[in-house]
């Protein structure tokens, strides 16, 4: 019976919200450019062996002065695309509420590269300069590696709100959670399935700025471009800590730990 008297409650309330048109849907796809943030642009051979637990010790014996250092991973960047649904619920002339249903996927690669150190008998300054005996043991020296790729797919629910002025101009802001659907590594000659290694949820915040044009019979077309910061990290925290040789898994929070940093544009059809 109490559920019964919640259905028509619920029943009632829809009604009443199409039928003064506080409520709205529309059919939404766009592009966005896929960026990360709090990534170090060089990671060294020390910091990584130190992070998955060898003890200093050991690096020192192995390593001395020497060091190599991954580069440039602060560049990792790329295009994506999105698509779903967006729902709008007017709950004054100038302010709405915006939850949507997204899925969408966001590519990333960068053209990184390797430095080798040797500085047993030599040291550089600054500027690189070279001091050292003239048998010139100590070196400095940047291979590029093949281009790391990064294909990812969430499910995103934007809940933003939503502030119209009579202009058709509007700006929305709120927060964002996402749901990795699938995440993949891509190499030259390789790629792998990383699931072990990002998170299964991401949350972050969006805000932008938009245009909505009326186009008669309750029918609209917005464009809108907004920036998309996550707060929380794009690799697990949570990984079974394995040496395996065959299937190593460490906690890669530990040396690195990227955020998503995206410019998402999009144009939405509001056909209810």
């Amino acid at each position: 019976m109490k559920l019964t008297k919640t259905l028509l409650t619920i029943g009632l309330i829809s009604t009443a919200a199409f039928a003064d048109g506080a409520f709205h849907m529309g059919a939404k796809f766009g592009g966005n450019y896929n960026m990360v943030w709090n990534v170090d642009n060089k990671i060294t051979a020390k910091e990584i062996l130190g992070n998955i637990g060898v003890p200093s010790y050991e690096i020192e014996e192995e390593l001395g002065t020497a060091d190599a250092s991954i580069n440039d991973l602060d560049k990792l960047s790329g295009m994506g695309f999105h698509f779903g649904f967006t729902f709008k619920y007017q709950v004054t002339d100038m302010f709405a509420i915006q939850p949507e249903l997204l899925i969408s996927y966001r590519g990333r690669s960068v053209k990184a590269s390797v430095t080798g150190t040797d500085s047993e008998n030599s040291y550089y300054d600054d500027d690189y300069y070279y001091y050292g005996n003239d048998d010139y043991e100590g070196f400095e020296e940047t291979i590029d590696i093949p281009e790391i790729e990064i294909n990812q797919w969430f499910f995103d629910i934007p809940i933003l709100a939503r502030i119209q002025t009579n202009m058709g101009l509007f700006f929305n802001i709120g927060p964002v959670l996402s749901f990795n659907m699938s995440s993949e590594l891509k190499a030259t000659l390789a790629s792998i399935d990383i699931e072990d290694y990002v998170s299964t949820f991401v949350f972050g915040m969006a805000g932008g700025i938009g245009y909505s044009v009326d186009l008669g019979n309750g029918k609209s077309l917005d464009f809108d471009i907004r920036l998309h910061m996550g707060l929380t990290s794009l690799i697990s925290d949570d990984i079974a800590i394995s040496n395996d040789p065959t299937d190593p898994k460490f906690d890669g929070t530990k040396i690195v730990d990227p955020k998503d940093f995206n410019i998402v544009f999009a144009m939405a059809f509001w056909f209810i």
